[in-house]
């Protein structure tokens, strides 16, 4: 039985709380609850509970139900004490890794997913989980190689496509698409609803430069009645103009931008974005420049990302705005130090090779680039390169998944019954309270890794 299965029915100990002997919406270990009530409901017998046996899995279930309600910094201090009470126990370590891995701490996540996996072992569903942590932290060697011993554990569980998805996600990491694409299409052939799975197909297809399939196979993906969420549209939708200036269809991308207008009426920077881009990449940079103008409105705002401010500086770029196109792409590397790599083959296509693959040197080398040529320059990516639009990365289980063809499989590990209820495994006595006088155990802070439970020889 897999830890997701063993894990939650465990508890600390068996005993009396002074509750009813039913289970307490807090306590109850079903996934009927509403994620508010059970939180109220976790708060309120936090308050009352005198007897010690009840108050860590309480806390674990409060803790646990704000980070599903994405209430992440709000979740830190229950699962850390958790953690504190009882460092020994994977269940707590994997739901804090978990927690690390919403608040983009995927380094800390891992080291947390290893911590966890020194309780169990080569436990299939910790090594799946802390795969997706290494592809977050940009190693996808080290997340194929916990996928590899991973997947074979996993049987016919209905959560195996979405570790497969990643093992895809990885094998793109790696730079081997065909084994990317091959991994998408069995994901999405073991669940045909997988948005994910497909829509990473039509990115692995879009990759190999194969064009005319990225037209003929995301047509009926980006029809509204299919109900695919508004990000893999988008992504979607900047694939399909690609495709078709790399195939040689350039005159074809207004009839799709007018069906991205029509698909977003309300328009907003995404959408701003993918239609400066696809007008600069096919040649219309004047049209580019105008399309533009919602990104320079909103130049400082939180919302832009990076690869819209990469339009903007290429956009400056191709009319001979030096100074603005620098600062542009500089702030575009600050704030996705992964979009330097996408620059590579078009520096490397004109002579200029950065002495590292880091983001500062690959700016240093852009920088000589434009300040030496100016508009002849040219960075934006080649065919059958990296898509150049923002693609959506594919969402945790327990997340709310980022299509409308189907959810993503089921989140573990599931909540705690209390103790001496149907189903509780009593594993090890309740802590008592610490002295006053005492201080308080040290606890695992944001984006610090956490110290060894054991002492290592």
């Amino acid at each position: 039985m897999p830890l997701r299965r063993i894990l939650a029915a465990t508890t600390l100990a068996s005993g009396l709380l002074a509750l009813p002997a039913a289970a307490s919406t807090c306590t109850d270990s079903g996934s009927g609850v509403e994620l508010e009530d059970r939180v109220a409901a976790c708060e309120q017998e936090l308050g009352s509970v005198y007897d010690r046996s009840a108050y860590t899995h309480l806390l674990f279930n409060l803790g646990r139900s704000l980070r599903l309600l994405g209430r992440n910094e709000e979740a830190l201090a229950p699962l850390n004490e958790v953690l504190s009470y009882q460092p020994d126990n994977p269940l707590y370590w994997a739901e804090l890794a978990r927690l690390y891995l919403a608040l983009n701490e995927p380094g800390t996540a891992a080291a947390m997913f290893g911590q966890a996996l020194a309780q169990e072992p080569g436990n299939p569903w910790l090594l799946g989980d802390r795969a997706e942590a290494w592809a977050n932290l940009g190693r996808p060697a080290d997340c194929l190689a916990d996928l590899e011993t991973a997947l074979p554990l996993m049987g016919d569980d209905p959560d195996v496509p979405w570790y497969i998805n990643l093992q895809g996600r990885c094998h793109a990491g790696e730079g081997d698409q065909d084994a990317a694409f091959a991994a998408y299409d069995r994901a999405a052939a073991m669940r045909p609803d997988y948005a994910d799975a497909q829509g990473n197909r039509i990115t692995a297809l879009a990759a190999l430069g194969r064009y005319d399939r990225v037209l003929s196979e995301s047509a009926a993906l980006i029809d509204p009645a299919a109900g695919l969420s508004d990000g893999w549209a988008l992504s979607l939708y900047g694939l399909r103009l690609d495709a078709l200036i790399y195939s040689g269809q350039s005159a074809a991308i207004d009839g799709e931008l007018a069906a991205l207008q029509a698909r977003f009426p309300q328009g907003g920077l995404p959408v701003a974005n993918l239609a400066a881009w696809a007008l600069l990449m096919a040649g219309r940079t004047e049209e580019a420049d105008k399309a533009a103008a919602p990104l320079r409105e909103m130049y400082y705002d939180a919302a832009m990302q990076g690869y819209m401010l990469d339009t903007l500086g290429q956009i400056d770029l191709a009319l001979d705005r030096r100074d603005q196109a620098i600062q542009a792409l500089h702030d575009a590397v600050w704030l996705q130090p992964g979009l330097a790599s996408a620059w590579i083959p078009a520096l490397i296509e004109q002579g200029l090779l950065p002495t590292t693959r880091t983001a500062d040197d690959i700016l240093l080398t852009v920088t000589r680039c434009i300040e030496d040529k100016g508009p002849a320059c040219d960075l934006k990516p080649r065919p059958a390169g990296g898509p150049s639009a923002e693609v959506v990365v594919a969402a945790r289980p327990d997340q709310p998944a980022p299509e409308g063809l189907g959810t993503g499989p089921g989140d573990a590990p599931a909540f705690e019954p209390a103790p001496g209820a149907p189903g509780a495994v009593p594993v090890s006595p309740a802590p008592a309270p610490a002295p006053a006088a005492e201080p308080e155990p040290e606890k695992p802070r944001l984006g610090a890794a956490p110290k060894p439970v054991k002492p290592t020889p």
